[in-house]
């Protein structure tokens, strides 16, 4: 294999998937190893910009800095900027609660990315290979993965760039023989502690006894993957703007329109994932859709509602939320508007002439959670002392509340009918009577500035 041949091929990958231009320096990530050596040889020989970096993660004593030294001479001859740094990668790994190879995949990352910055390189180049790809694809189908994790190793991602997915190892390491380039040789890639090697060394050997080229079928199987995510993404995106309908700081997902299609457990963990919901706890969201009562579930940052006919995705913050539910009794519930102070009496004591911020109910007939959310378009409700019910659209003209008056309008319900028109009136279903054991005085603190 000449190197007219594997340069050619290497700058035609980079001008196809648009990974850099000749005027824009690079970073180059090299271990020292036969992948990042070619790789280095081949931006020297294209005539690119570029610097060397390389992380001694202190896990193969001396070999490890031998290693480093062997990168540093080989950016010496190339006329290279060279950059490295040491890391305990053990420490990391047992800090952090992470494998060897999460911790010193974290470390190098982080510091290759802090070093491009502060030193003007636009792009990092890691030498990830057409095998590294397959491996990355069988570890995923392995561990249970979406259709994102059939791509395998893309070409660039944000700041970093993949030239060498153009090559397989074995035309990399030829390569290498024929032009008598010197490497350093890793003897632990050899021996299948790491996932990774396993597969190297177990698992892809046995599947070459299936298919002798398996390595060109997978390698095209992963281009047709990649092909169906991009037709998936665009019909998802679709599918989000007719599921997601904002009201207010809420996001609303319709409950039966989710079930009308194929793959809706799919659909709103496609939906939910970009707020923090695992696998799991969507599984968990999905089986109870048809259940009636009220539910809550939070990711860090953001809650999912279950209210009624839909699933509210609501900011983690109550005070910053729309919609409040509330498990239990608590001395004082935050919202937007003000806050209500919750306070049981005995009996059916209660004053009459309170006024609007204050409701006295029948705590026997409230069932926990309550919720607290703004009121909207169809919520009808009995006013105290009336036995038909009464939109509360025409509820609040009656009153004469003023346009503002009526988007600043809250309702606390429970099981979904409301108990106060919060400022208002309470419903008749939940009004005192003589024979009460215990009666709730809910009492609104309004902010001026909601």
């Amino acid at each position: 294999m000449k190197i007219e041949d594997l340069l050619s091929r290497f700058n035609d990958f980079i001008l196809r998937e648009q990974l850099l231009q000749k005027s824009v320096p690079v970073l180059l990530a090299v271990s020292g190893g036969a992948d990042s050596v070619v790789m280095s040889k081949l931006f020297s020989q294209s005539g690119f910009k570029f610097g060397m970096a390389h992380c001694n993660f202190k896990l193969r004593g001396k070999d490890s800095d031998d290693d480093k030294k062997f990168v540093e001479e080989l950016a010496a001859k190339l006329k290279a900027p060279f950059y490295s740094s040491e890391f305990d990668t053990k420490k990391h790994a047992s800090e952090k609660g992470i494998s060897i190879e999460m911790a010193a995949r974290e470390l190098r990352y982080q510091w290759l990315e802090e070093t491009r910055k502060a030193n003007g390189f636009h792009k990092i180049a890691t030498a990830h290979h057409r095998d590294d790809s397959i491996e990355t694809v069988l570890l995923n189908l392995t561990k249970g993965t979406g259709i994102s994790g059939l791509h395998g190793i893309l070409p660039k991602r944000a700041q970093i760039i993949r030239p060498m997915l153009a090559f397989s190892k074995d035309e990399i390491l030829a390569f290498a023989e024929k032009e008598k380039i010197v490497y350093r040789q890793d003897h632990t890639n050899l021996e299948s502690v790491y996932q990774r090697n396993f597969l190297r060394n177990e698992v892809i050997p046995k599947l070459k006894e299936l298919n002798p080229n398996f390595a060109e079928t997978f390698s095209g199987n992963i281009e047709k993957f990649r092909d169906t995510e991009a037709v998936y993404k665009r019909g998802l995106g679709l599918l989000k703007k007719k599921l997601l309908e904002k009201r207010g700081d809420e996001f609303y997902i319709s409950i039966k329109k989710l079930l009308l299609f194929e793959g809706s457990k799919t659909i709103l963990f496609e939906i939910l994932k970009d707020y923090g919901f695992g696998e799991k706890q969507v599984a968990g969201i999905y089986e109870r859709l048809n259940e009636d009562s009220a539910q809550q579930y939070l990711s860090e940052n953001f809650r999912i509602i279950k209210d009624r006919d839909f699933l509210i995705i609501a900011n983690k913050d109550e005070e910053q939320s729309g919609f409040v539910l509330i498990e239990n009794i608590k001395k004082v519930v935050k919202f937007p508007g003000g806050e209500i102070k919750f306070h049981l009496l005995p009996g059916s004591k209660f004053n009459a002439d309170s006024g609007n911020d204050v409701a006295f109910v029948d705590y026997s007939k409230l069932k926990f959670p309550l919720v607290l959310r703004r009121w909207k378009a169809g919520d009808y409700f009995y006013p105290l002392g009336m036995k038909k019910k009464k939109k509360l659209s025409d509820f609040f003209t009656d009153i004469k509340l003023s346009i503002l008056e009526k988007e600043r309008a809250w309702v606390l319900l429970s099981e979904e009918k409301i108990v106060w028109v919060v400022g208002c009136r309470i419903d008749e279903r939940f009004k005192v009577t003589e024979k009460l054991k215990q009666t709730i005085k809910l009492t609104l603190r309004l902010r001026l500035s909601a």
